[in-house]
């Protein structure tokens, strides 16, 4: 769905890469023939070489983009497994509601807090000051402390005034080993942060405390309800 012509694309790319390169072999033949002076079908050096020379552009022109496409394609699938199994993570909200991060697409917009129990406290009194801006952008905030030596817990329970503004991370282990794979080559030493868009996509991801200021500044207000109709529209999406 995010690249429905990318595998007509890979077809077609695949399709002329191939034809060029067998141009190529034809054109190279002719100019071998031409330079010994053998029957070349009247064919002159000059243009043997000219075919020649179209043809391995336009094969190597279109192997790159084939590459290109290959490797997006990678890439895509390597960030959507993770965000699969970042979904599948559990949180419960402060209503006592259990839920996997996946259910709540279109319904919030999470901002992960990872790191020691210290920096998730952190990184929770700096969002204080922005709290009603981002319950504006429906901003729910998980603190997750779950990094650190004996620092894996599931955390305390919200209280019932935030049930839209925070839940508590279930099964600590599961999101450590999430957000450890995914800081192998960052650390974990300041604390992580991943921010969500509405429709469940990484939208951002960083070390360090989120940025709640430029989360503020950048994502559209919802008066407490998604429309559906461009409710994605948060911002690009991180490869990260």
């Amino acid at each position: 769905m995010e690249a429905p012509f990318r595998a007509v694309r890979l077809v077609l790319f695949g399709f002329f890469a191939a034809s060029a390169s067998v141009g190529a072999v034809i054109a190279l033949t002719q100019v071998l023939g031409a330079a010994l002076g053998g029957d070349t079908g009247k064919i002159t050096l000059a243009d043997a070489g000219q075919s020649l020379g179209i043809d391995l552009a336009c094969a190597g022109g279109f192997a790159f983009l084939l590459k290109r496409d290959l490797d997006a394609r990678t890439k895509q699938m390597a960030r959507l497994g993770r965000e699969a199994a970042l979904g599948a993570l559990r949180v419960r909200l402060a209503n006592g509601r259990r839920s996997r991060l996946a259910s709540l697409r279109g319904f919030a917009r999470p901002v992960l807090v990872a790191g020691t129990r210290a920096q998730v406290d952190a990184a929770m009194a700096a969002a204080e000051p922005h709290r009603d801006a981002l319950l504006e952008r429906g901003v729910m905030v998980v603190p997750a402390a779950v990094l650190g030596e004996g620092e894996a817990s599931d955390g305390n329970r919200p209280d019932a005034g935030d049930l839209r503004w925070r839940a508590a991370v279930m099964d600590a282990p599961a999101w450590r080993a999430w957000f450890v794979e995914q800081a192998a080559s960052v650390g974990t030493e300041r604390g992580l942060f991943v921010g969500l868009r509405i429709d469940g996509r990484v939208r951002a991801s960083g070390v360090g405390v989120p940025p709640w200021a430029t989360f503020v500044a950048q994502l559209p207000l919802t008066d407490g309800v998604f429309s559906g109709f461009l409710d994605g529209m948060d911002g690009k999406v991180g490869e990260r």
